[in-house]
């Protein structure tokens, strides 16, 4: 049974949510930078990619609060970059 969740993505018989169904929101590639030391699961039965629900409802709730994601610097760290171009 789907449980919904963030963005209309649904938590799937508790195994977390489908790497796909996030794969079809306009902020993929900014979530996918964000995670890139997720921890992903593979189904053996279907070969569907299941990303933790906890990792994604932190995301989801870092992302609506702040538009972050949690590899990004924080913004008093942004002033050590060199952004000179």
């Amino acid at each position: 049974m789907a449980q919904p969740t963030y963005f209309g993505v649904d938590i799937i018989e508790g195994k977390g949510v489908r790497e796909s169904d996030i794969r079809s929101l306009p902020f993929y590639a900014f979530w996918y930078e964000g995670a890139v030391e997720t921890e992903r699961l593979k189904d053996p039965e279907t070969g569907d990619i299941y990303v933790p629900a906890r990792d994604w409802i932190t995301f989801c709730q870092l992302f609506i609060l702040t538009g972050r994601h949690r590899n990004m610097p924080l913004p008093n760290e942004a002033a050590e970059f060199d952004w000179e171009i």
